[in-house]
């Protein structure tokens, strides 16, 4: 929780201050995020309290005692044994105070007698110290203290006075829970309205527990448990964690089992990834061996699977669902057929498209097998494999399958697969070249998730939404679509969609000519690519990395992230060949600056036969035809083949037009200006500079403006030399 706050502290005037002991096996970590990186002032400032010096420590106790009558032999002593914790001395002085050794004297404490100071018997450790003060208390005090610390470090006053109630019969523990406070063991604090106390130190609460027989302490956590089931027996849910707990240390088996199961779905649903791992691996250790527990066991890998699908652990998550299967439980065809779906959803996520249909067509497999319909799982698993074939490239077949979907969605009124659903759709149709059918059924899908209230579920729309913004010219509200979908991933922890976001704002931000934002987006998206170890992510962020650098002219990056990409691509199988046409198209752009022209058309040729082969149709495929014409075209130029290159880029701009590719268009445009203006043709040439520039500024797109505008400067400047 505290890395997703931690950026906020770049933007809102917001300070975090967190206490935690020295931990060294398992110390504090911070993720770094591009923000974080990059701000002037240091975001964070960790400071390590060092133990007291004896100067200090001798300072402290003299602020609290009159050191004057205290003899320097205990003084060196209680220094010794304090070891530079300021607790040690301030529980020491509080024994002195409660064994009558002190008085009050002008504002201070001060020895009593000397005597007694001499021959007083200090505990060495400060657990010592701290259980030699319990140990002094009445009974009834010492039992309370006891069953609270047993509660934990804080606790409602209502809930020790009915665990006392169940010991003795009837209880009132309110007076001595004042007098626990007022001896300063305890502290009151009052949350919303309930009688609320905690342990003054955390090492006190410790303490006094760890001093329990062990055989004391399952009857005790036992006693608790019953009287939180007792107290809030209306509504449990906010107490799961709680219970799961207590009766895991109570030994009951069957109850732990049950809480730790429902804290991991609590924990889960609220994105709290670790902590929910963590329930469901001890609800897999309590249900491990025992064959009566085999659907608890199911439960547990199921729900570690999600998490780890979630989190980016996609070996983790196939382990966990094969786990699930193998749990065979009868009669849970439909449980079946879910975990053949996730496992289906992991193996797309994971690059490997085979697996992954495989898995999805098992599991309506196991749909048809069913005596009953099963219309929510039947409409999530033809989702997926709509979405798998349009990752294939196959639109006909992916419209067909989500259209389907939609179908059993809409009929079963399942407003939340129904909006997922829709912005696949929308992705289908922006593939096809129909921007405004994408666009109103990606605002479905986004108004279905207002209705239910689904904040999170809009974060991938949100990006949809972006792509279309971007290509509609809108391009500031693209970047407002990308930075809430990437504030939601990232909020919930979602590894994989965080890494999309990150890709899409890094390309926006080169488009835009913010290069420095556009590294340190793209970079990340590299890291999280790297981190989830799937090939299409990873590949994309070289080849978006090769872009910038190749825009930056750092030739010698940008070659070494293109030929990484292309090497990855060509590994991914069909659906990563239009991917590595555009690759190949960078490649021969990177050649042509450089001068290499005979390396930029083979790769211009290269990319363009992979565009004939895998382009299963022309809107797929125009906006990469084009680019290549537009090289082509630069490529004829450049040997001096004018109308050769006339043609290519007349070709190039069609296509472009054709696909609303208006950035692309625009370049081709900008290429076009200087082909005119090698054949002298001066006022075609200034005119469509024109238009070019006005396209570049609408966009935002600040270096092709920045280009444009100097070029057209000098053209306007000879213009104006040669009249």
């Amino acid at each position: 929780m505290l890395n997703a706050l931690l950026p906020l502290t770049r933007e809102t005037p917001l300070l975090l201050c967190v206490i935690t002991r020295p931990q060294p096996e398992t110390p504090l970590t911070w993720i770094s995020s591009p923000e974080m990186e990059t701000t002037a002032v240091p975001t964070l400032t960790e400071i390590n309290i060092n133990p007291l010096s004896d100067e200090d420590g001798r300072a402290l106790l003299g602020h609290l005692i009159n050191l004057r009558q205290l003899p320097e032999s205990i003084v060196r002593l209680l220094l010794t044994r304090a070891e530079g914790n300021p607790f040690y001395i301030e529980e020491f002085v509080r024994t002195l105070i409660e064994r009558e050794l002190v008085h009050a004297k002008n504002g201070q404490w001060e020895v009593k007698s000397v005597v007694s100071m001499e021959t007083l018997e200090i505990p060495t450790t400060l657990r010592g110290l701290m259980m030699a003060r319990v140990d002094r208390l009445p009974e009834d005090l010492r039992n309370i203290l006891r069953d609270a610390a047993v509660i934990g470090l804080q606790f409602s006053a209502s809930l020790l006075n009915e665990m006392r109630r169940r010991q003795q019969g009837n209880a009132n523990v309110v007076p001595a829970l004042e007098r626990l406070t007022e001896m300063g063991l305890l502290v009151e604090r009052h949350e919303f309205g309930e009688q609320v106390y905690a342990f003054r130190h955390i090492l006190t609460q410790e303490t006094i527990y760890s001093s329990l027989l062990r055989s004391q302490r399952p009857l005790l956590h036992r006693s608790i448990a019953e009287a939180i089931e007792d107290l809030f027996a209306p509504d449990l849910t906010p107490h799961t964690e709680v219970l799961a707990l207590h009766y895991d240390r109570a030994g009951d088996r069957s109850k732990a089992l049950s809480y730790m199961l429902q804290a991991g779905d609590r924990a889960r649903q609220r994105f709290a990834n670790r902590e929910a791992l963590e329930y469901y691996s001890r609800a897999l250790q309590l249900a491990q061996h025992v064959e009566t527990y085999a659907n608890e066991r199911r439960q547990a890998n199921i729900g570690m699977g999600d998490v780890n699908q979630h989190i980016g652990n996609y070996e983790e998550a196939v382990a966990c669902y094969r786990a699930a299967l193998e749990n065979q439980v009868e009669g849970l065809l439909e449980d079946n057929a879910e975990v053949m779906l996730k496992l289906g959803q992991v193996w797309n996520k994971k690059g490997n498209q085979q697996e992954a249909e495989i898995w999805l067509r098992q599991g309506l497999a196991q749909i048809h097998l069913a005596s009953h319909p099963l219309p929510k799982v039947e409409a999530q698993l033809t989702s997926e494999l709509g979405w798998l074939l349009l990752r294939q490239g196959d639109l006909s077949a992916a419209q067909r399958w989500l259209e389907q979907a939609a179908q059993l969605a809409a009929q079963n009124q399942q407003h939340g697969a129904l909006s997922a659903i829709f912005n696949r759709l929308g992705a289908v149709y922006y593939t096809q070249g129909n921007l405004e059918k994408a666009t109103v059924t990606v605002q479905k899908s986004l108004e279905l998730l207002e209705q239910i209230g689904d904040i999170v579920g809009m974060a991938r729309p949100q990006n949809n939404l972006g792509i279309l913004k971007k290509n509609q010219g809108d391009w500031q509200g693209a970047l407002q679509s990308y930075e809430r979908c990437k504030e939601i991933f990232e909020r919930i922890g979602d590894t994989d969609g965080a890494t999309i976001a990150y890709a899409n704002l890094g390309v926006l931000y080169t488009d835009l000519g913010n290069w420095e934002e556009a590294e340190r987006h793209l970079l990340w998206d590299l890291n999280l690519a790297q981190q989830l170890a799937n090939p299409y992510h990873l590949a994309q962020a070289h080849r978006s990395l090769g872009r910038l650098y190749l825009l930056r002219k750092q030739w010698n990056k940008s070659a070494q992230h293109l030929n990484t990409a292309i090497n990855i691509y060509k590994d991914t199988g069909t659906r990563g060949q239009i991917e590595l046409a555009n690759t190949l198209f960078l490649r021969g752009l990177l050649n042509l600056e450089q001068g290499k022209l005979e390396s930029a058309r083979e790769a211009s040729e290269a990319s363009y036969e992979l565009l004939r082969a895998h382009g299963k149709n022309e809107a797929e495929a125009a906006v990469e035809k084009g680019r290549c014409e537009m090289l082509l075209a630069r490529l004829a130029q450049a040997t001096g083949n004018f109308d050769q290159a006339q043609e290519h880029i007349e070709e190039s701009i069609r296509l472009l037009h054709q696909s609303g590719a208006i950035i692309d268009e625009a370049h081709s445009r900008y290429w076009r200006a200087q082909l005119h203006y090698a054949r002298g043709r001066t006022q075609q040439t200034h005119e469509e500079l024109l238009d070019v520039r006005e396209i570049f500024a609408r966009l935002g797109a600040a270096t092709d403006l920045k280009e444009t505008e100097i070029t057209l400067a000098r053209i306007e400047q000879e213009r104006a030399s040669s009249s």
